[in-house]
């Protein structure tokens, strides 16, 4: 399934079992957020911890960043000075008490969350956050359960913009580098080959044809990156097919560059009506090299992938509509 269509679920009850977890110094129980890509990327960073409970200490790390930087926002609306991790007991009561004052319920969820989570060094207890917030047990402990909806929208969130750029990241991979200079001359060519394939049109096919060495390639590149960036894309192949490549064989080409679990030209056409896929044959000459059947054979291949986009780029006229 693309990165992009993907479902993701988080409740407020997974979020509350970690940081009771860790505000007791508890193992981390099971939850979907040791599987999310935000923490999966900070294992892999160099500058990380890497002993067995890396993935707990990076995952209560990360909420508590998260909490503060939700505090911090809120805060800056009221004109109050963002949480300071190193202040007092003090210090801390009276932060609490003004995020209090303003009376927004966001703002006190917030705080909440970050004293009673984020500041276990301090070891407030209910008694002691009664106190400093003039509210009862109950009203407190629902601000509490809003803060934990709040935050599980805010992880979502980001797990989403980390799973997009993720993705965009392995289908950019599959490209050839994008050109990092402007393509004098050939602003027209591209603002029509972008209209096909950016368009709303069941047949999104193009191809540039021409002699060698005059930057097909470069433009199928341009073209290609700019799908990806712009309109969103679940799925790129580009494919060079060596001389004497059979059309057959390109069909299993792109099906194993896709990543699916068949060959079959029949899996590889229901994929195209399922998902956003860019598919790229660049030199299809040598499939064709003046063969009526190699022309027919590739027209038929491309009335098979209708649904996807595509670009081709060619030495020879292909003989396709």
């Amino acid at each position: 399934m693309s990165a992009r269509r993907e479902n993701l679920t988080l409740f407020p009850e997974h979020l509350k079992r970690v940081l009771d977890a860790a505000r007791s110094a508890r193992p981390i129980p099971a939850t979907p957020l040791k599987a999310f890509e935000v923490v999966r990327q900070r294992l892999m960073d160099p500058s990380g911890v890497a002993d067995s409970s890396a993935t707990d200490y990076l995952l209560v790390d990360w909420l508590a960043e998260q909490i503060a930087e939700g505090l911090s926002w809120h805060r800056q609306h009221y004109h109050l000075s963002p949480p300071d991790p190193a202040c007092g007991l003090e210090e801390a009561l009276a932060g609490l008490a003004a995020d209090f004052r303003q009376g927004s319920g966001e703002l006190e969820a917030w705080s909440l969350l970050y004293h009673r989570y984020v500041r276990v060094d301090l070891n407030l207890s209910w008694v002691q956050l009664e106190a400093a917030t003039l509210q009862d047990s109950r009203t407190l402990r629902r601000r509490q359960q809003h803060g934990l909806h709040r935050l599980a929208h805010q992880l979502l969130h980001r797990e989403r913009e980390a799973r997009l750029a993720s993705h965009r990241d392995r289908l950019r991979r599959a490209l050839p580098p994008a050109p990092g200079y402007e393509l004098v001359g050939r602003a027209e060519v591209i603002e029509q080959a972008w209209q096909v394939l950016a368009g709303q049109d069941r047949r999104r096919h193009l191809a540039f044809i021409g002699p060698g060495g005059i930057g097909k390639t470069v433009l199928a590149a341009s073209l290609a990156h700019r799908l990806l960036e712009t309109v969103g894309l679940d799925n790129v192949a580009w494919l060079v097919p060596p001389p004497n490549t059979a059309i057959q064989e390109v069909a299993a080409q792109f099906a194993g560059a896709l990543g699916l679990f068949s060959a079959d030209m029949e899996v590889l056409r229901t994929y195209c009506q399922m998902w956003e896929v860019l598919l790229v044959l660049d030199g299809a000459e040598h499939l064709v090299a003046g063969d009526t059947s190699g022309c027919e054979q590739l027209c038929a291949f491309l009335d098979s992938v209708a649904d996807a986009r595509v670009v081709i780029t060619s030495r020879a006229w292909l003989g396709c509509p």
